[in-house]
């Protein structure tokens, strides 16, 4: 007779209640951004537009220059001739649009509801959001920078010969750019996080980054400019801290202005205090 001896299953531990792992809510956030046929239009659209803006100002500085003033020439400002600061605040509404459409589609088709049935811990979910904006934004704010640094130097080359890579201040203007395009993502998450509306949404957008700045840094708006306060509301925005890591010239910014450590210090805070708002509201506002 064949007595027959099983050895003892192991015990696999169960998954249910498990935290979902970061790789999978990033992959999950990483498709979701990308199943929009929009997005990789709306980027390459934020790369083309910065390159012409640095392609149309360093062509204007070029053809100018002999007829500069020897005064000027000493001040001349490359940073700001390259990414021309107006046309970066709709770069920066654009880049908040990208962002908040990551909140506010989902919001709009239902998703967001599916998704936290899914996976109940929202501050992962909201976390995860923010950092494929961040990775995404960073990239295309680096081609952004280098991209329009090197048209600036490929169109003043044999005229305009006092820059080049190695200008002082240089390396802080690219990374002053590579955040900024974030920073603005993240904010664009917070007020679609806040508001859920898209049309809504880009309004709020368009006046926070756009109608805003103008009015403050405005130096002859009389109404805005009557008194401290409108200062330091001023120096706080993204904008202003934008304008002052891309200076490079020795000339005065007309308007009002962080200081450099002021501006260094205030890109990162809008940024942390844009994703803590969007975590905190989806955590305890119902979908």
């Amino acid at each position: 007779m064949t007595t027959l001896t099983t050895s003892p299953t192991a015990t696999v531990p169960s998954a249910v209640g498990a935290p979902p792992r970061w790789r999978d809510l990033l992959d999950a956030e990483w498709i979701k951004l990308w199943s929009l046929r929009s997005t990789l239009i709306v980027l390459a659209g934020i790369v083309i537009l910065a390159w012409y803006v640095a392609y149309d100002g360093a062509n204007q500085a070029y053809t100018a220059w002999p007829g500069f003033e020897d005064d000027f020439k000493q001040i001349f400002d490359p940073g700001h001739e390259t990414l021309y600061p107006p046309a970066y605040l709709l770069l920066m509404t654009i880049a908040g649009a990208i962002g908040a459409q990551t909140v506010v589609g989902e919001h709009a088709n239902g998703l967001i509801r599916t998704t936290f049935i899914a996976v109940p811990a929202r501050s992962r979910v909201v976390l995860a959001k923010a950092a494929v904006v961040t990775a995404v934004l960073g990239v295309i704010g680096l081609l952004v920078g280098v991209g329009s640094w090197g048209i600036a130097m490929a169109i003043y080359s044999d005229r305009i010969t006092a820059f080049s890579w190695s200008t002082p201040g240089l390396p802080g203007l690219l990374t002053a750019v590579v955040i900024t395009f974030p920073v603005s993502g993240l904010i664009g998450m917070a007020v679609g996080t806040l508001i859920r509306n898209g049309a809504v949404t880009i309004f709020v957008l368009f006046v926070n980054f756009m109608i805003v700045p103008m009015g403050l840094l405005a130096p002859d708006d009389k109404l805005l400019h009557t008194g401290n306060f409108f200062e330091q509301v001023s120096n706080a925005l993204p904008f202003s801290a934008f304008l002052q890591l891309t200076h490079l010239g020795s000339g005065h910014i007309v308007g009002y202005h962080p200081s450099n450590t002021e501006a260094w210090i205030a890109l990162p805070i809008w940024g942390f205090v844009s994703c803590v708002i969007a975590v905190m509201a989806l955590r305890h506002r119902d979908v």
